[in-house]
C-alpha cells in the first residue's frame, strides 16, 4: 500500500479536511449507590499528575481478578469484565466475572462465569448493551467438545443479572473459535470476530441475533495476503466494517480490513514493512476522515506505533514508542478528544519510569506525552482502552494492586486532564 504523507490543517493530521467527528458517549452524572463488592475502594484525591488510584481487585471471597476489559458506561455506572477469579471451581484461577463500579471506585461483581455446565469462561473484552441487556464473549467454555475447555461463548446479562449462552462457539464444521474480541450492534444485529475457525482455519467475521441465530459471513486465510487472527474489535462506518488482524498480511505482522455487512473483505494495509508497526490487537477509531489505531510492535524504536489510514489504505506512523523511557507496546485502542485541536490518550503495557506501562497522549502533530507511569502498586501492564468523560480517563490494569495475587490482581484507575 502506498504511504500517506502526514500534514497539518489547522485542527489536526487530517486526510480530508477537518470534519468534526463524534467522540465517546458521556457517562450520565446521576451515580446510584452501591455496595463494596470484594476488593479495596480507593476515594484517595489525586495525586499531583491527576491520578487516582479507585479500585484494587482482589481474589479475596471469591472476587474477580485481573481486569482485560475495557468500560462501558451505562446510566452512571461503568460495567467491565474480569478474566479470571469469581466463585467457581471450574477454572484454577476462577472463570472471571462480571462487575459494576461507580466513578467513584464503589465496585459491585455481578455474575461469575463458570457456573453451570456449558458456561463461558475467560471473558476479555468489552461489555456490548442493547436495550438494558449486556452481550459479550467469552475465550473459552461452551458446549463444544472441539477445544479442550470449550471454544468459547456469546452470552447475554440482563439488568437483574440473570445470564444465559446465546451460542457455544465450535458448533459445526468451519464454525469460529476462541473470540477474543467484543462485539458491536448494527442495526440490531451483533458483529464480531473469533481469532481460529472459520474455513480457513485463521478466524472469522461472524454475525448472531440478540436470540443467538449466529453465521459465518467471512474466514480469514481466503487468500494469499489475507489477514489471520483478528483480535479487536470492528468499527462500523458506513454500513461497512472495519478491523485488523493481529497475524497475517503480506508479511505475516498483522493487517488492517474492510468488509461489508454481507462479509465481503479486502486487506486495506499489510503491517511489518520496514519501520511501520507490527501486530496490531486494537480496535481503529475513525476521527476526521481517517482511522486511527496501534500496533504493539515496530517503528523505529520497536515500541510499537500509533498510525493512521485512510478509508481506502493509504497508511502513516504518527507516533513511534519506545525511546528510553518512554512508553512502550500499545495494546490498547485510542480515546480523542475533539477541541480546537485533536489529542489521543491511550495506554502502553510496558515502558515508563518502571516498565510497568503507561498512560500517554499524542497531538495531531505527533507529539507524545506521558501522563503517567504505573509502578505496580496503582497497577501495572494496563490493557484496556480509555473511557473519557468531563475531562477525566478511566481504565483498568491487569495487574499490580493491593490484591492478594503474586504481582497484585488487577486496579481500576482515574486520571484528572
Amino acid at each position: 500500500m502506498r504511504r500517506l504523507a502526514l500534514y497539518t490543517v489547522g485542527c489536526a493530521i487530517a486526510l480530508a479536511g477537518c470534519s468534526r467527528a463524534v467522540g465517546p458517549p458521556a457517562v450520565p452524572t446521576a451515580v446510584s449507590p452501591q455496595t463494596f463488592g470484594s476488593g479495596m475502594s480507593s476515594l484517595a484525591r489525586p495525586d499531583a499528575s491527576g491520578f487516582r488510584l479507585l479500585f484494587s481487585f482482589d481474589k479475596a471471597n471469591n472476587g474477580g481478578i485481573t481486569p482485560f476489559t475495557n468500560l462501558i458506561g451505562v446510566k452512571g455506572l461503568f460495567y467491565g469484565t474480569t478474566l479470571a477469579g469469581g466463585g467457581s471451581s471450574a477454572c484454577t484461577k476462577g472463570c472471571g466475572t462480571i462487575f459494576s463500579m461507580t466513578t467513584g471506585g464503589v465496585q459491585k461483581p455481578l455474575y461469575n462465569f463458570g457456573s453451570y455446565s456449558g458456561d463461558g469462561t475467560s471473558p476479555t473484552q468489552q461489555l456490548a448493551e442493547i436495550n438494558g441487556t449486556f452481550y459479550g464473549t467469552t475465550e473459552a467454555g461452551g458446549t463444544s467438545t472441539a477445544c479442550p475447555h470449550g471454544c468459547g461463548t456469546v452470552f447475554s446479562l440482563t439488568a437483574s443479572g440473570q445470564e444465559s449462552v446465546i451460542y457455544s462457539f465450535g458448533s459445526y464444521k468451519g464454525d469460529g473459535l476462541t473470540p477474543r474480541a467484543g462485539l458491536i450492534d448494527v442495526h440490531g444485529t451483533l458483529y464480531g470476530t473469533t481469532s481460529a475457525g472459520g474455513g480457513a482455519n485463521g478466524g472469522t467475521l461472524f454475525t448472531i441475533t440478540p436470540s443467538g441465530h449466529e453465521t459465518v459471513i467471512y474466514s480469514f486465510g481466503s487468500y494469499k495476503g489475507d489477514g489471520l487472527v483478528p483480535a479487536a474489535e470492528l468499527t462500523e462506518i458506513g454500513s461497512r466494517l472495519y478491523g485488523t488482524t493481529l497475524k497475517g498480511g503480506q508479511y505475516g505482522k498483522g493487517s488492517a480490513f474492510r468488509a461489508q455487512l454481507s462479509g465481503k473483505e479486502i486487506t486495506l494495509h499489510s503491517f511489518g514493512h520496514g519501520i511501520d508497526g507490527a501486530y496490531p490487537r486494537s480496535r481503529m477509531i475513525f476521527v476526521q476522515q481517517a482511522f486511527y489505531g496501534t500496533t504493539i510492535e515496530g517503528g523505529k524504536y520497536k515500541g510499537g506505533t500509533l498510525f493512521v489510514l485512510s478509508p481506502n489504505g493509504i497508511e502513516g506512523l504518527l507516533y513511534q514508542f519506545g525511546k528510553g523511557k518512554d512508553a512502550a507496546e500499545p495494546e490498547a485502542g485510542l480515546t480523542a478528544q475533539i477541541g480546537t485541536f485533536i489529542t489521543f490518550y491511550g495506554t502502553t503495557a510496558k515502558g515508563g519510569a518502571s516498565g510497568k506501562g503507561t498512560i500517554f497522549s499524542v497531538n495531531g502533530v505527533g507529539s507524545e506525552t506521558v501522563l503517567h507511569s504505573f509502578a505496580g502498586s496503582d497497577g501495572s501492564e494496563p490493557l484496556s482502552h480509555l473511557f473519557f468523560d468531563k475531562k477525566t480517563l478511566y481504565g483498568t490494569a491487569a495487574y499490580g494492586g493491593a490484591g492478594s495475587c503474586t504481582g497484585g490482581c488487577g486496579t481500576a484507575y482515574a486520571y484528572h486532564l
